[in-house]
C-alpha cells in the first residue's frame, strides 16, 4: 500500500506539468488583431447554405479558428470566437445571413478586445453554387 502511495505521489506532478503545457483557446487569442474571411455556398439540401470563416490574426497570419456554420436562406446566424474579460484578448461575433432568393449573403462582424477598442467589418457576397 505505501508502493502505490509514493508511486502516485510521484506521478501526480507529471500529470499537473502535462496538463499546464496544453496549449488553451484563451492563449490564442492574446494580443490578436482578428480579421474575418468569409464565403458561403450552397447546401446538400435545398434552401441551406454553407457559411465558411477564416478568422485570423491581421498581423501575423495566424489561423485562430475556421468554423463553417449551415444556415436557411432567409434567417440569420450567429456565432462567437475568442475570449474577453482579460487585458490583451480578443473577441468576434458574427452575424451571416442568406437572402431569400440564395443569391446573396451578408455578414457582418464585431471585433471586441480585453482593452475595451472595438472594431467591425462587414460584407456582402455572392453565394456560390
Amino acid at each position: 500500500m505505501r508502493k502505490l502511495f509514493v508511486t502516485a505521489l510521484v506521478l501526480l506532478p507529471l500529470f499537473a506539468t502535462a496538463a499546464d503545457r496544453q496549449p488553451t483557446a484563451s492563449k490564442t487569442w492574446v494580443g490578436v488583431q482578428p480579421k474575418i474571411d468569409v464565403s458561403v455556398r450552397a447546401g446538400s439540401t435545398a434552401g441551406t447554405y454553407q457559411v465558411h470563416t477564416v478568422v485570423s490574426d491581421r498581423d501575423s497570419g495566424k489561423v485562430l479558428e475556421t468554423p463553417t456554420m449551415l444556415i436557411r436562406a432567409g434567417a440569420w446566424a450567429k456565432a462567437d470566437f475568442g475570449r474577453t474579460g482579460v487585458p490583451g484578448l480578443a473577441a468576434v461575433s458574427l452575424a451571416v445571413t442568406v437572402d431569400p432568393s440564395g443569391r446573396h449573403a451578408a455578414y457582418f462582424a464585431d471585433f471586441r478586445r480585453g482593452s475595451g477598442n472595438t472594431d467591425t467589418q462587414s460584407g456582402t457576397l455572392i453565394v456560390s453554387k
